[in-house]
């Protein structure tokens, strides 16, 4: 970040950046000269006074602070900050689960639950929810608490008694309800009624007595609430007991149909709270357990949670008004400029402000930078209303100037008019929505309007009308089921479908693949995206592409020679073991390709020994050096990021290769190779990463998601007049709408859909040209998902018109298909872009791979040398894919696709091949009247394997096997291999095995028999 803003201020000074000298010369009045000669000055100050000018995250911000005043006291600050709390949280997990033949209360919850789960119809082990309760030892809500009212809360003793009293008051409404029924049921057998003789039989009266009679805790429907209206109501019009009924009623029935529903509304919050409260009680305990262990570990271990600092820095401040640790970094740093605080927690708030306010008290300026719109980290406890509206009452005695930068210099008009008239709408949209929620306020929708009141953005001034960008929004049918009741394709499925036709047209329109993103919810997604456009590539062959470049594609575990040494580490303490030995030998042989690599499978128990013995980073080095991988320029990038885990790995534990294959297994989904900058392939990403990201072209497929979802955790305080506990833990979810928590639930439902409308805006508002998005249509009634949301703008075509500012109509067209479109502008060739048919797709096609993983998503990179491969190898290549002569044009156009082969030479390959295929018994190989196999993999007995190149079972029951030698001279070797190959076919029970050997590029086949050549 320090070079960006060197790199800006360098071309500002020097008058080369035009277009940013521009436009802060409209931004601040300034003249242009006077900005470049700014900018020189502000240059020459930072680089002769560099030391003190500083970039850090918060985290490394806090970090600093906190070594520098243990330094000042004197204290060991050799401790290490622990990023990952999930290996944290299972370590502390198995020391709470160790210890819990001491805590009987803790045991006795634990069991409780488990058989709670069971009855559910779940599994029995709790461990996952613990962990997921785990997480909440790190919400603000809970470290804001002190001490002592922590204590206080989780006191176990003092839950029992709490929950003891919940279930009291649940036993004797559930009793009375009990009684009602019994004495209900008493009076229709004097009657000789049963509850088929009632209207609406089980569901109406007669069935909600028989419900309460037994026990159950029968809910009030439609129909009960209608009898409790008269008579009339209790019978059907053609009923035959008519008189007895209405005697029945006469006689009591009636008073106790009030009584029991009476009793149900009466108590229903009171019931409904207890009902939550003793479902989460136990919870507080075992947090209380779990944060102990939590503490011990970290203690042992000398770790400190990256989450704790700031925890752990405001303790120290405690409100103080010039605190001791921030005078030295106070006085050392003048100003300060806080960017995206939007994303700021409260705590986080808390140690910044004496800090800003130390530099504000002594006259100097500090910046607060932020878009509560774009706050879409509320679950890593961020609070935009800080932004909002806490910091500036916060610094309210000094002079707070308010700049909002509502103008969009970035993307193209239409884009940013859809984006003014959608969440316009979207944010009324809401707020009706959310009206319509029993006990709701106005105070949420007001949060949502303050929130958005300058959404609006405006067009520079010297913007031209012309159209520059490109709007569709599809909305997919729901999906209807077909004759034998079973789903059609879903509307997924479909997206899926057309996702590489937009990306065609892109890139006929001169849209590089870097200019593409593709943004979606979750990272599953984001897999199978990958894994459709990768299978439609090699279905599809061309002058089109579709690489893509997401998290996945740079997984460090997933990369052939990361795997190969994980593999070998694994057979070094394991020789047995036959699997992991034959996954080496796919590794090498496969991915890798070397020679060098059989040594590690052939060591002596000594050697064996010897190596084990070794540091885990030494001995990766040592099987790097001797398995050749160093040469393997493909897989440095992989290679050197491995190095660098082992080393920071080494650094903080125990470095035998035991404890490293062990660790490994547990995190080796969490590192990934950094994402180079400059490689020509489709950006996948959530849109939780693509913030602060810009692209000419955003495509958003799968835009339908849950506006509030069930299962977060709540930390509610009870009203006053029932705070018989005062923090409790309760899972966000519909029936808290019916307890004493109903605001709490009515908040979070609104931040909810404040921080997914966020998640829209930052999506939208990623695109500089052309924004796609796919969404299904939602519901009329409903209002649970994005779906719904852009359903209902989209149905309300008349645009709300503000005077000055330029809007458009959201109209909608329905396709032949049933998908509802909205398009505005039109997909026009970008400037300075380039389209395949006019060259750039096939020059590219060209270039090498130099990142692959497993599900083989790859980098596109610079070529290394010359494109023109080994042509022996090339032809091999091409051999070991095609089954027969028809599969030639296939394979040639896939090694064209990958890199393999130039464009210009593939007829001279294809002709090549097809001279070959002449050769009588060649072309029976390769005919489509026979089963074959193409090198397929024979386990032997040792853990190695064999691989022909090709096996024939012709249909006289002979088995052929053919061995391709490209270029080599004859050698009694090739014979032996061959010869090999033939006793393993006859040892898996093949009764008639011939073998040949196939000098490809000498046009000559030599038989092989197994005792001699003929």
């Amino acid at each position: 970040m320090k070079s960006r803003i060197i790199e800006h201020l360098y071309g500002i000074g020097t008058g080369k950046d035009r277009q940013y000298i521009h436009d802060l010369s409209q931004e601040t009045g300034m003249s242009e000269t006077k900005i470049i000669d700014t900018g020189k000055v502000a240059l020459a100050k930072l680089l002769h006074d560099y030391t003190h000018f500083s970039v850090f995250t918060i985290d490394s911000f806090f970090q600093k602070v906190i070594r520098s005043f243990a330094r000042e006291l004197g204290i060991h600050t050799a401790y290490n900050v622990e990023l990952d709390q999930t290996s944290i949280l299972d370590e502390a997990i198995d020391l709470m689960l160790d210890k819990l033949d001491e805590q009987s209360f803790l045991k006795e919850w634990l069991v409780d639950w488990a058989q709670r789960k069971i009855e559910e119809g779940k599994s029995w082990n709790f461990k996952w929810d613990i962990h997921r309760l785990g997480s909440e030892l790190f919400a603000e809500e809970l470290k804001l608490t002190d001490d002592e009212r922590f204590a206080e809360i989780t006191d176990k003793k003092r839950i029992e008694v709490i929950r003891l009293k919940h279930e009291h008051d649940l036993s004797l409404y559930k009793n009375a309800l009990k009684d009602i029924g019994k004495r209900s049921m008493d009076k229709m057998a004097k009657f000789n009624l049963s509850s088929d003789d009632f209207a609406y039989k089980n569901s109406g009266v007669g069935g909600y007595f028989r419900k309460l009679s037994e026990g159950i805790d029968a809910l009030r429907n439609t129909y009960v609430e209608k009898a409790c209206t008269g008579v009339e109501a209790w019978y059907g019009t053609k009923s035959c007991r008519k008189q007895d009924i209405e005697e029945a009623w006469a006689d009591g029935l009636g008073v106790m149909l009030e009584e029991a529903v009476g009793l149900q509304v009466g108590k229903g919050k009171d019931v409904a709270t207890s009902q939550v409260i003793l479902k989460h009680l136990h919870v507080l305990g075992i947090l209380s357990d779990l944060m102990e262990c939590v503490k011990e570990y970290t203690r042992d271990q000398n770790l400190i949670l990256i989450s704790s600092a700031a925890d752990f820095l405001r303790k120290i401040i405690a409100e103080s008004d010039a605190p001791f640790m921030y005078e030295r970094v106070g006085n050392f740093y003048h100003h300060f400029m806080i960017d995206e605080f939007q994303d700021t927690s409260t705590i986080q708030y808390l140690n910044f402000r004496p800090l800003i306010e130390n530099s504000l008290a002594s006259g100097y300026a500090d910046w607060i930078v932020g878009d509560v719109k774009q706050s879409i980290y509320r679950w890593r406890n961020t609070d935009w209303k800080i932004l909002a509206e806490k910091a500036k009452a916060g610094f309210s005695a000094y002079p707070v100037l308010k700049k909002s930068l509502n103008v969009n210099r970035r993307s193209a008009p239409e884009v940013v008019r859809f984006n003014n008239a959608f969440f316009r709408e979207a944010v009324e949209q809401i707020c009706a929505a959310f009206a319509k929620e029993k006990n709701a306020t106005d105070e949420p929708a007001a949060d949502i309007r303050r929130a958005y009141s300058d959404a609006y953005q405006y067009l520079p001034e010297n913007q031209t009308t012309k159209p520059q960008g490109y709007v569709r929004i599809a909305m997919m049918p729901c999906p209807k089921k077909n004759g034998n009741g079973e789903d059609r394709e879903t509307w997924k499925e479909k997206v899926m479908q057309q996702l590489p036709q937009d990306i065609e047209r892109l890139q006929d329109m001169g849209y590089r693949l870097s200019d593409i993103a593709i943004l979606v919810r979750e990272n599953k997604e984001a897999q199978d995206i990958a894994s459709a456009l990768l299978r439609y590539g090699e279905e599809h062959p061309g002058k089109y592409r579709y690489e893509v470049l997401s998290d996945e594609s740079l997984l460090l575990a997933g990369a052939p020679s990361v795997r190969w040494l994980v593999a070998a580490m694994h057979l070094l303490i394991n020789p047995q073991d036959l699997i992991n030995r034959t996954l080496l030998h796919h590794e090498q042989e496969q991915y890798l390709q070397s020679d060098r690599m059989t040594g590690i499978a052939e060591m002596t128990d000594k050697e064996r020994q010897e190596w084990q013995s070794l540091p885990v980073y030494e001995l990766a080095s040592r099987l790097i050096q001797e398995s050749g991988l160093d040469g393997n320029e493909e897989q440095q990038p992989f290679i050197q990021a491995f190095r660098d885990v082992l080393l920071q790995y080494s650094r903080r534990e125990i470095t035998d290769v035991h404890s490293f294959l062990a660790w490994w297994d547990e995190h080796r989904n969490k590192h990934f190779v950094s994402m180079p900058d400059g490689q020509d392939a489709i950006r996948l990403m959530t849109i939780h990463r693509a913030k602060g990201m810009e692209f000419n072209a955003v495509l958003l497929p799968f835009c339908s998601w849950q506006l509030a979802k069930p299962g977060k955790i709540l930390w509610c305080r009870p009203p006053e007049s029932c705070a018989d506990i005062p923090l409790l833990p309760l899972r966000f979810e519909s029936k808290l709408g019916d307890t004493i928590f109903v605001n709490a639930y009515l908040k979070e439902k609104m931040m909810s859909f404040i921080d997914n409308l966020n998640l829209l805006y930052v999506a939208f508002t990623r695109a500089k040209k052309s924004l796609l998005v796919y969404t299904v249509q939602g519901s009329e009634e409903k209002f649970t998902e994005t779906g719904d949301l852009i359903r209902r703008i989209f149905l309300r075509p008349e645009a709300k018109k503000d005077e000055n500012k330029d809007c458009i109509s959201l109209c909608v067209k329905e396709s032949s298909d049933g998908c509802l479109i909205f398009e505005l502008g039109s997909l026009s060739e970008i400037t300075g872009g380039q389209s395949p048919a006019r060259g750039r797709g096939k020059e590219r096609l060209a270039a090498r791979r130099t990142l692959h993983t497993a599900n083989r998503n790859y980098v596109p990179h610079i070529t290394r040398g010359s494109a023109q491969m080994d042509r022996g190898k090339l032809l091999h290549e091409i051999f070991r894919h095609i089954t027969t002569a028809e599969d030639l044009e296939r394979e040639v156009n896939a090694c064209i696709s990958a890199g393999k082969l130039p464009e210009k030479e593939r007829e001279t390959i294809a002709g090549t091949v097809r001279q070959m295929l002449q050769n009588p018994t060649v072309g029976r190989w390769f005919s489509g009247n026979i089963q074959v196999k193409t090198e397929a993999e024979i386990l032997l007995p040792d853990g190695s394997v064999a691989r022909p190149d090709r096996i024939v079972f012709t249909q006289d029951g002979k088995v052929q096997v053919i061995d391709y030698k490209f270029g080599e001279k004859e050698s009694p070797a090739h014979t032996e291999q061959v010869r090999h190959y033939m006793r393993q076919l006859s040892g898996m029970g093949y009764s008639s095995v011939e073998g040949f050997l196939w000098y490809v590029t000498q046009s000559k086949i030599v038989p092989v028999c197994q005792g001699r050549v003929t």
